[in-house]
C-alpha cells in the first residue's frame, strides 16, 4: 500500500478481524493482537482466571490442539469511550475428543488507544470474556472423563 492511502479501521472492525483469525489454523495470529503488557480474565471468578498474553498464548496452544474446527462469530458489537469495544459472541466448534461445542460469550475488548488498528499488532491490552460456566464445566468435565477412559484402555 503507497503513502497516499490510508486505511480507516475501527475498534469494532479489529474486535471482528481478531474472532476471524480464531481458528485452529491462525488463532496465534489473533494473539499477536494483544500488546505484550495485556492481560486477559475470564469470568465468573468461581471458574475463571487472569493471564498474561505469555500465559495466554501457552493455555491456548494447550486448547486449541483439541479442536478441529473452532470459531467465534461476534454480534451486538459495540463502541464505547476509552478503547472499549462490548460484544456477545457464540463458537462453533468440533472437539476432536466431545464432539460438537457452542458457547456463549460477553467481551469486553479495551484497545490501546494509540495502537494501529489497521496493522492490528498489540493493540488490545485487556479482554474480559464472559463464559457460560455451567456448559463448560459439564462439557470439559465429560472430556476429561473420556480421556481418562482412553488412558485406561492403553494400559
Amino acid at each position: 500500500m503507497d503513502s497516499l492511502h490510508t486505511v480507516e479501521v475501527s475498534r469494532a472492525d479489529a474486535l471482528r478481524t481478531f474472532f476471524r483469525l480464531f481458528t485452529p489454523a491462525t488463532w496465534e495470529r489473533a494473539v499477536a493482537m494483544l500488546a505484550e503488557d495485556a492481560r486477559w480474565e475470564i469470568f465468573p471468578r468461581s471458574v475463571g482466571r487472569a493471564s498474561t498474553k505469555a500465559e495466554q498464548l501457552v493455555y491456548l496452544r494447550d486448547v486449541m490442539a483439541d479442536f478441529s474446527e473452532f470459531k467465534i462469530t461476534p454480534y451486538d458489537v459495540v463502541e464505547g469511550p476509552g478503547g472499549v469495544v462490548w460484544c456477545a459472541a457464540r463458537s462453533e466448534a468440533m472437539h476432536k475428543i466431545g464432539g460438537r461445542y457452542g458457547q456463549d460469550y460477553c467481551f469486553t475488548f479495551t484497545f490501546r488507544e494509540d495502537a494501529n488498528l489497521a496493522d492490528g499488532r498489540g493493540c488490545i491490552v485487556h479482554a474480559k470474556e464472559f463464559v457460560d460456566s455451567l456448559y463448560a464445566a459439564k462439557f470439559f468435565g465429560r472430556v476429561e472423563k473420556k480421556k481418562a477412559a482412553l488412558a485406561k484402555s492403553k494400559l
